[in-house]
C-alpha cells in the first residue's frame, strides 16, 4: 500500500490565483449580540463603539432611549430619527433584526464623509461589528468562503442577510 507517490518531472505544474487574504482585523471586532440590543441595549452598545469611531465621528449623536412598559414599547432616537425597535406588534425576531438595523444605521450616518464605514459579521447571538473600507469588506466578502463570515451594511428592512 503506498500513501505517498513522488512527483516526476513529467507531472504537470498545478497554478491557481492565491485566494484573497482576510483583512479584518479581529482583534478590533466589537461584539454585539442582537437579542441584547433589542432588549435595551442599543445605548450601552453604542457608546461602547464610540472609542472605535471617534477618529471619524468626532462629535457623536447623542442616543436616547425611549421604553414604555405599557404599550409595550422600546425606541430609539439619534440624529433627528426615531427607530421603533419594538412595539405591542413586533415579534421577537423582527425587533432583534430592528435594533440591530438600527444601531449600524445610526452609527454609518455620521459617517458619510469617512473612508469607513461599520460593518456587521453574522447575526443573532453572533452579531458583530467591524470598521473597514469599502475595499476592505470586498476583500473580505471575496476571501471568506461561508456567507455569515462576510461583513455586510444591515438596513431596515428584516430580514438582512450577509
Amino acid at each position: 500500500m503506498r500513501f505517498f507517490r513522488r512527483k516526476s518531472a513529467t507531472d504537470e505544474p498545478s497554478i491557481s490565483a492565491p485566494a484573497p487574504q482576510d483583512p479584518i482585523d479581529y482583534e478590533s471586532v466589537e461584539l454585539l449580540d442582537a437579542e441584547d440590543l433589542a432588549e435595551g441595549g442599543i445605548g450601552e452598545a453604542y457608546e461602547q463603539i464610540l472609542p472605535a469611531i471617534a477618529k471619524w465621528v468626532p462629535n457623536p449623536w447623542s442616543v436616547h432611549e425611549d421604553y414604555d412598559s405599557e404599550r409595550g414599547r422600546y425606541a430609539v432616537r439619534a440624529g433627528g430619527r426615531e427607530y421603533v425597535i419594538y412595539d405591542e406588534n413586533t415579534d421577537e425576531l423582527r425587533s432583534w433584526y430592528q435594533a440591530a438595523g438600527a444601531l449600524f444605521l445610526i452609527i454609518n450616518a455620521q459617517m458619510q464623509e469617512a473612508p469607513v464605514w461599520f460593518y456587521a459579521i453574522g447575526g443573532g447571538h453572533d452579531l458583530f461589528g467591524v470598521v473597514l473600507t469599502p475595499e476592505e469588506a470586498d476583500q473580505a466578502q471575496r476571501a471568506l468562503p461561508r456567507p455569515d463570515d462576510r461583513p455586510f451594511l444591515p438596513t431596515e428592512e428584516a430580514p438582512w442577510v450577509a
